[in-house]
């Protein structure tokens, strides 16, 4: 019998496991997004329109605020939507329970940034 001791550990195998583990994890993450509980206002004059490449600005009954799923304060809001073109397109769905001064606060951010590409999303009758 030839007894051979391993030199070297290959670690093909775990490099392709740990991809497929990432893969799962980004595809998850992506629906994780939409987990923010959101109960819009109604509206009789509610169109539905798509829009490309939307940045979505939720407001909850809480009144926080998350921007395309990650919750901000509203400075770290702006400092982003400064940071984005002028032409970006933004949706804003805010809870009907929400105070108005929240989505106030984030209209004017979009103001004072001379950002007018807003649309507000409510549900239809």
């Amino acid at each position: 019998m030839n007894n051979t001791k391993f030199s070297q550990i290959n670690v093909i195998p775990f490099i392709d496991i740990m991809l497929v583990l990432l893969v799962i994890v980004l595809m998850s993450a992506t629906f994780l997004n939409s987990s923010i509980s959101v109960d819009l206002p109604n509206s009789k004059s509610s169109k539905t329109k798509e829009l490309k490449n939307p940045k979505e600005i939720l407001i909850n009954s809480d009144n926080n605020i998350y921007f395309d799923g990650i919750l901000m304060s509203n400075s770290d809001l702006e400092h982003i939507i400064k940071s984005l073109p002028k032409d970006q397109k933004y949706l804003i769905r805010g809870d009907k329970n929400s105070h108005f001064n929240s989505f106030i606060q984030v209209i004017d951010i979009f103001k004072s940034n001379d950002i007018s590409n807003v649309s507000i999303i409510t549900k239809s009758k």
